[in-house]
């Protein structure tokens, strides 16, 4: 049955921007794109941001590839990270979107506070199990 879910990340006051190129990485990775939240509807048409609780906001969304009707992940007023969408007949389950986010977020904040350290090179290497970072 199609329905939109939710679930909440381990992430807290995060960067948007920083949020945002997390996305567009994992969106590279599953075959999707970053969308306006708005664009984002459940399989009977429904706009998802309107189902979104009082104080979520949205940040971006993501569609297409590995999820069949594309999710939205939010801010809340605590400033947690959610995802929200309907996950149904998408080969990536809720639990994994957020372990995606959360991982993929990490790794660009890494890599960025290693940038503003001054390290001139910063190399990633990803696997399955773990994304591995070096810097000089």
């Amino acid at each position: 049955m199609s329905h939109v879910s939710s679930v909440k990340t381990k992430l807290k006051g995060v960067n948007a921007s920083m949020l945002k190129k997390a996305l567009k990485i994992i969106a590279k990775n599953i075959g999707a794109e970053v969308v306006s939240a708005d664009s984002i509807k459940d399989y009977y048409g429904r706009s998802v941001v309107k189902t979104l609780p009082n104080g979520v906001k949205p940040v971006a969304a993501l569609t297409g590839g590995r999820l069949k009707y594309g999710v939205v992940v939010a801010t809340n007023k605590d400033g947690e990270v959610g995802v929200y969408g309907d996950f149904w007949a998408s080969s990536i389950n809720k639990e994994q979107m957020a372990s995606m986010i959360e991982t993929e977020y990490t790794a660009t904040a890494v890599e960025t506070a290693l940038a503003m350290q001054g390290f001139n090179y910063v190399h990633r290497t990803e696997t399955k199990e773990k994304i591995e970072i070096t810097a000089m």
